[in-house]
C-alpha cells in the first residue's frame, strides 16, 4: 500500500509543479506594470516553453517537493493524532469532529510548509525574460531554493519567510476540514 501511496504522490507531484508555476505566473501578472503578460493558461505555458525550453514548465519544482513532503506528512499525521484523540473509544467519529480533525491537520501542515511556499512562490515569480537571481546548487538540485531562503532571511529578517501566513492559514481550517469529509 506503501508504494502505492508514494507512486501516486510521486505523479501528483509531477503534474503539480507546472500547475503551480502557471497559477503563480497568471497572479503576479497583475502586480507588474502594463497589460497581462498572459490571457489564461494556455498562453502562460506556451510562453513558458517558447522561452525557457520544455523544461522551464518544471521550475520551481524542487520547492513544490520541499513544500509538499514535510508539510502532506504533517498533515495527514495530524489529522490522525486528532481523529485518535477524539474517538476516546467510540468506533466512528462524527462528522463534526471529523471536520475538526481535518482543521486542525491543515494548520498543522502550513506551519510546518508555509516558508517552503513563499519561498516556491518568489522562485515561480521570476521573470522569463531575465536569468535567475538565484544560485542553484550545483551538489542538491534545489532550482534555487536555498540560495533564495536565505536572501530572505539575509535581506528582511527570520520572519520574512512568514510573509502572508496569516490569511493562509485562516483558510486552511474551514478548507481542510470539508476536505477531511472524504477521506
Amino acid at each position: 500500500m506503501s508504494l502505492f501511496v508514494g507512486l501516486i504522490h510521486f505523479l501528483y507531484l509531477k503534474a503539480s509543479g507546472p500547475v503551480e508555476l502557471v497559477k503563480t505566473k497568471l497572479q503576479v501578472q497583475y502586480e507588474r506594470k502594463g497589460s497581462p503578460a498572459y490571457h489564461g493558461p494556455i498562453q502562460c505555458i506556451r510562453q513558458i516553453v517558447y522561452r525557457t525550453g520544455p523544461f522551464g514548465i518544471f521550475k520551481g519544482m524542487a520547492a513544490t517537493i520541499y513544500r509538499d513532503v514535510p508539510g502532506y506528512a504533517v498533515n495527514f499525521a495530524a489529522y490522525e493524532m486528532t481523529k485518535e484523540y477524539l474517538e476516546s473509544g467510540n468506533s466512528e467519529l462524527s462528522v463534526w469532529k471529523t471536520m475538526f480533525a481535518g482543521g486542525i491537520a491543515g494548520i498543522a501542515g502550513w506551519i510546518c510548509s508555509y516558508p517552503m511556499d513563499l519561498v516556491k512562490s518568489q522562485i515561480q515569480a521570476e521573470s522569463l525574460k531575465a536569468p535567475s537571481k538565484f544560485v542553484k546548487n550545483k551538489w542538491i538540485l534545489d532550482g534555487g531554493f536555498f540560495d533564495c531562503l536565505s536572501q530572505n532571511i539575509k535581506q528582511h529578517g527570520p520572519m520574512s519567510v512568514w510573509k502572508g501566513f496569516g490569511p493562509c492559514v485562516a483558510r486552511a481550517f474551514p478548507g481542510n476540514s470539508q476536505v477531511s469529509l472524504g477521506l
